[in-house]
């Protein structure tokens, strides 16, 4: 996940300051990420056994890990677009989205789920936070990638291009 995060990171960087257009650019980041995520998934949920008895032999503790992994992960193939989206802001120097997007998957959802779900699904309740918060910070990154994407459209349309901008030239000048 690092790994994909920093050349994620680094490729969409690169291609803001190339003047490509931004949304080819995040639209083939999050292609290649959901597409890994699926693949993780499909791999967890039907597959789980063999990969928790590299860790363990006891039978009762991979049934377990099992049935948590394919509660836990289930947001796997969305998470994939979270991880490229919450990327993009730093890569295009938007600090505020950056740091709002970071705190709030964490804070904002996770914690008050950690709260609300377990009271009425009991355990189930507390591994389903992992899902539902990855799902609700999916939505936040969509709806400011939009607005994102829309804002860089304008500026686009009216001759500020990011490979006309000096290499030492703040990002945002607002």
């Amino acid at each position: 996940r690092v790994m994909g995060q920093a050349l994620g990171t680094m490729l969409v960087g690169v291609c803001f300051h190339l003047g490509l257009s931004p949304a080819l650019v995040i639209g083939l980041a999050t292609a290649a990420a959901i597409a890994l995520g699926v693949l993780e998934f499909l791999l967890l949920y039907f597959f789980p056994e063999p990969i928790f008895r590299v860790f363990t032999r006891d039978g009762d503790l991979i049934a377990k890990a099992s049935y948590i992994a394919k509660i836990a992960f289930f947001a796997l193939p969305v998470f994939g677009f979270f991880n490229v989206g919450s990327m993009v802001f730093p890569s295009v120097g938007r600090a505020l989205a950056t740091f709002v997007v970071s705190v709030t998957r964490p804070v904002a959802f996770m914690i008050p789920l950690l709260i609300i779900l377990p009271r009425f699904f009991g355990e189930l309740g507390v591994w389903a936070c992992f899902p539902g918060s990855d799902v609700l910070s999916t939505i936040l990154v969509l709806i400011w990638l939009i607005y994102l994407v829309r804002e860089l459209k304008k500026e686009d349309a009216v001759g500020v291009v990011a490979a006309d901008i000096p290499a030492d030239a703040p990002l945002k000048a607002k």
